[in-house]
């Protein structure tokens, strides 16, 4: 019973946190996986100047990216995958331009 209860706790604990669904409040996020490239899509390179931005995730652009409305560029995006709903992480890089990465 004892293992069981650590092994529960150990798995909880280990678990990342999900966060609430962005788009369940339209007036602020909406979808815009049209406006991302897979980090591993020869594409990529030239994102930034055909106004595309790089994800850099598991996932690339098969999973809902959903993004603040009314920003431009585009600001606090967010990425579904297994678990839920997870904040991407904003990053310059040269000569790629903005990209967002799926931290675990």
């Amino acid at each position: 019973m004892v293992t069981a209860v650590l092994a529960a706790g150990a798995a909880l604990a280990l678990a990342p946190a999900v966060h609430a669904d962005p788009t369940a409040d339209p007036a602020h996020y909406s979808l815009q996986n049209d406006n991302f490239v897979a980090y591993n899509d020869p594409a990529a390179l030239q994102a930034q100047q055909n106004g595309k931005q790089v994800v850099v995730s598991p996932y690339g652009t098969s999973r809902p990216i959903a993004c603040r409305d009314n920003t431009t560029p585009l600001d606090d995006c967010w990425q579904k995958d297994d678990f839920g709903w997870f904040q991407l992480q904003k990053q310059d890089v040269p000569q790629i331009g903005t990209a967002w990465v799926h931290l675990v």
